[in-house]
């Protein structure tokens, strides 16, 4: 039990650590580049433009295109959780429910590595499609060592771009997500 608060209390540190980092260097590109502010002008000006224009059979197409979307659909700006609960549907697997040698590989994954096989870091290709739809290159998955295995064992944890972890016992058979905040 030691052992997995340490490990858990390691984990939040360095998932805090490389989220500082991460938004720290986006933030200073987006606002180098113009990005935040040329976005937020665009968005006025359009809707602007809208409120502006006369209707017409023609406008009305348009608008309907404008819609508001249905509160599962991803929006721009959502958090990386709001993603997350909108496209899985997956079971959930608490911290204190992945074995110990899991903790070991989220370990890895914040940190960058070194990884014990080559395979690790490696695209996954979600050929089952078990997770939610990507582009191919959006999941990369890593190995779960597993006690007394000669080789890499069944047993895996596949990250997605914005941070969700999954993970199976069963090589890709079934997957759960983790609950990085359990």
């Amino acid at each position: 039990m030691k052992r997995n608060l340490f490990v858990t209390a390691m984990l939040v540190v360095i998932a805090l650590v490389a989220g500082y980092n991460w938004l720290a260097d986006n933030a200073e590109s987006a606002t180098e580049t113009g990005t935040i502010e040329t976005a937020e002008t665009d968005l006025l000006d359009n809707d602007n433009d809208r409120d502006t224009q006369s209707a017409t059979p023609q406008d009305d197409a348009e608008a309907d295109a404008y819609s508001e979307p249905a509160s599962d659909e991803l929006q721009p700006g959502d958090s990386a959780d709001e993603y997350i609960g909108k496209v899985s549907s997956l079971p959930d697997i608490t911290l204190d429910d992945l074995p110990p040698e899991a903790l070991d590989t989220m370990a890895l994954i914040y940190t960058g590595g070194p990884f014990p096989f080559s395979k690790d870091d490696s695209v996954f290709q979600n050929r089952e499609g078990i997770l939610p739809d990507q582009d191919i290159g959006y999941y990369r998955e890593y190995t779960v060592i597993t006690p007394g295995e000669n080789d890499r064992g069944a047993r895996r944890i596949v990250g997605g771009s914005v941070g969700e972890l999954y993970y199976t016992a069963d090589h890709y058979d079934s997957f759960s997500e983790i609950d990085q905040n359990s």
